[in-house]
């Protein structure tokens, strides 16, 4: 009678502990997955932030501008790597924002699986963590500076 009584228990937490040890090797399983995957910033000074102004069509930032001319966007900017991506998003930011947004909606139509969206960004993420270190010097600095101008809505 005392193994009947004793076997039970066991049982009961048969499942219980299955799941947990499912969720602490899914929980490190993405840990360690993001780890691998990470793409470090270049250790480089920040840009000074700067804020946009408009006058019309045109809108500034510090010395820079983009202006439409008919159908065409001109934009002008100067300076260091850092900066010329600082300036790049903080004047194109709504068009940028414009075609991550058309570009998530055909994502979406295409793959309409929420699961599978995740998965095959996963799988992207992972085939390209080190597409970095395939950039120059000066092209990464400006990556890193159009990181920190654009305000990212997704």
């Amino acid at each position: 009678m005392t193994t009947a009584t004793t076997a039970r228990p066991r049982r009961a937490w048969r499942w219980p502990r299955r799941l947990l040890v499912l969720t602490v090797g899914a929980v490190v399983g993405a840990w360690a997955f993001d780890a691998a995957t990470r793409i470090d910033p270049p250790v480089l000074p920040p840009p000074i932030p700067s804020t946009v102004t408009y006058a019309g069509t045109t809108a500034r930032v510090d010395g820079a501008y983009l202006a439409r001319r008919g159908k065409l966007w001109v934009m002008q900017v100067a300076g260091d790597p850092v900066t010329l991506g600082y300036q790049h998003a903080r004047l194109a930011s709504p068009l940028m924002a414009d075609g991550d947004g058309r570009m998530l909606d055909l994502f979406a139509s295409m793959v309409p699986s929420r699961a599978l969206r995740a998965v095959v960004s996963a799988i992207v993420q992972a085939r390209y963590r080190r597409l970095d270190q395939s950039f120059p010097a000066d092209r990464r600095a400006e990556i890193y500076g159009q990181s920190v101008g654009y305000s990212d809505p997704y």
